[in-house]
């Protein structure tokens, strides 16, 4: 729910990659270092970016192995931000719905039957491609259950106290009837950089 810690224990693994002064309160929160954070930056400038890992097209037949833009969608941004981090080396990405473009992040059966040629690739269709490659992600969510199926681990925050709620929702998974259909995506083989 909202206003319960979600982003402040976002914010707090964010610091977690940052040496500790002892006694400055952090001491019990420490993050992988190449942790990245990832959100929809609307208009930024991308160039030459292998963005095929989540777009299979863009309008006007531009490429999507070797895309530029001067003033990139909130979903292009946000592709470009974990690829980026993917190339850099990044073992941990954190990404806070709130901050997300939503039509980047997930795309349930009903608007997939409805919109059929969308160019966007969804992370959901991506996540565990990316940690087959060893690279976690935390997700910050508080508004859409569809993003518990990809979920390994399940913290509920309620009053800034995070409680494990992993097997509370298997069971939910499990009693609900799959009303949609899992789109399996083959592994993508455009996660390679490409010399330029």
């Amino acid at each position: 729910g909202g206003y319960h810690g979600k982003s402040t224990l976002l914010e707090a693994l964010e610091l977690g990659v940052y040496n500790h002064i002892s006694g400055d309160g952090r001491e019990y929160v420490i993050t992988e270092s190449t942790a990245c954070k990832i959100y929809a930056e609307d208009g930024r400038f991308v160039k030459d970016t292998n963005i095929a890992p989540f777009f299979g097209q863009m309008p006007g037949n531009a490429k999507v192995e070797c895309f530029s833009t001067a003033r990139a969608s909130g979903s292009v941004s946000q592709s470009t931000g974990i690829i980026e981090a993917v190339y850099s080396g990044s073992k941990l990405l954190m990404i806070d719905e709130d901050t997300s473009a939503t039509n980047f992040m997930i795309r349930d059966e009903k608007m997939r039957r409805l919109v059929e040629k969308d160019p966007v690739i969804p992370f959901t269709d991506r996540v565990r491609e990316l940690s087959d490659m060893g690279i976690s992600t935390v997700l910050v969510i508080g508004g859409s259950g569809e993003y518990l199926k990809y979920a390994d681990t399940v913290l509920l925050m309620e009053d800034y106290e995070a409680k494990d709620k992993t097997d509370c929702v298997r069971k939910i998974l499990q009693e609900e009837p799959d009303t949609d259909t899992v789109v399996l995506v083959e592994k993508s083989n455009n996660w390679t950089k490409e010399k330029r």
